[in-house]
């Protein structure tokens, strides 16, 4: 999933308009820190948006980012 997303608009696109973000976020919070499955999803996450405008709009309209990348953060800050 990480090569697929990696540079391919289109694909980016769809998997972000079918829930991809909070499938994501979902697996990486409830991994332990640092597994491969929880790199992994974020890994992806990123590719979501790395040059895709339309993805960052998506993402930030549907509260993803409040809902799952804040508590995701911080979660990651109290375990260390």
């Amino acid at each position: 999933m990480v090569a697929l997303t990696r540079g391919n608009a289109e694909v980016q696109k769809i998997l972000a308009f079918e829930g991809a973000f909070e499938i994501l976020f979902g697996i990486a919070s409830e991994e332990e820190e640092g597994s491969i499955v929880a790199t992994d999803s974020v890994a992806v996450a990123s590719n979501l948006v790395k040059n895709n405008p339309s993805n960052v709009t998506f993402l930030r309209e549907m509260g993803t980012l409040q809902s799952h990348v804040i508590p995701l953060l911080r979660q990651a800050a109290l375990a260390r």
